[in-house]
């Protein structure tokens, strides 16, 4: 970390330049600047402004499954430095909040609203949850989305991504012992803690039931669906 003083009342230009030994075992290619070419600097990176928008947002998507350590994943990932968070770590943008704007977008304060009815307002709309304006500018950065409850609903999540982002391939997925998850998640399910948000979307239908009065009703209703 550092801090700059340019001493003076002018602008200048401070650029940092690292440097990587001529015997470091993992050689960087040489970059050869023509004459004008924009540098874009952040304290974790270095583009050209010739390479604006080639790396599209995002580039990696964590599915799930629920209470199996995708928080602990997505944590692990972010700690990266070339790896910027979205604005919401669940973003939801192909699931519960399919077709909602993100409120803390400029779109929505100068009052423009995305058609949801076309390809380009679903994928407006969907990247109002990453900085993906700003990330066009740093293409050596990268984002993702970790939304565990997408591999609960991949029929409906799966084809919105393949038609939304269809250059994200980079699909996440953990497992964990079906019985330690399933009581993870009635414990979370009827945890009277979380936002608002989060209890609506998790109801009362549990609240008031025994794991085991939990168990014997799913087992019914997939009994009855034809799923066992």
């Amino acid at each position: 970390q550092h801090a700059v003083s340019n001493c003076s009342t002018h602008h200048r230009v401070h650029l940092i330049l690292d440097y990587v030994d001529a015997t470091h075992p993992y050689p960087l290619p040489r970059i050869q600047l023509t004459a004008g070419e924009t540098v874009l600097q952040t304290r974790r990176s270095i583009d050209l402004g010739s390479e604006f928008g080639t790396r599209k947002s995002p580039s990696f998507c964590i599915l799930g499954a629920q209470k199996a350590g995708t928080s602990s994943l997505y944590d692990y990932i972010a700690q990266h430095p070339l790896v910027i968070r979205p604005k919401r770590r669940e973003t939801h943008c192909l699931d519960w909040r399919w077709g909602v704007l993100n409120t803390n977008t400029n779109n929505t304060k100068k009052g423009k609203q995305p058609n949801a009815n076309t390809l380009e307002g679903q994928r407006q709309i969907c990247e109002s949850y990453f900085h993906t304006a700003e990330l066009k500018h740093h293409p050596s950065l990268l984002t993702g989305d970790s939304t565990p409850s997408y591999l609960l609903h991949s029929s409906l999540v799966l084809p919105r991504l393949r038609r939304i982002f269809p250059w994200c391939t980079k699909l996440l997925a953990v497992l964990r012992n079906p019985t330690q998850r399933a009581y993870s998640h009635y414990c979370m399910v009827t945890s009277i803690e979380g936002t608002d948000e989060q209890k609506v979307h998790r109801g009362l239908d549990w609240r008031d039931k025994s794991l085991e009065e939990v168990i014997q009703e799913e087992v019914a209703l997939m009994i009855n669906v034809g799923l066992i």
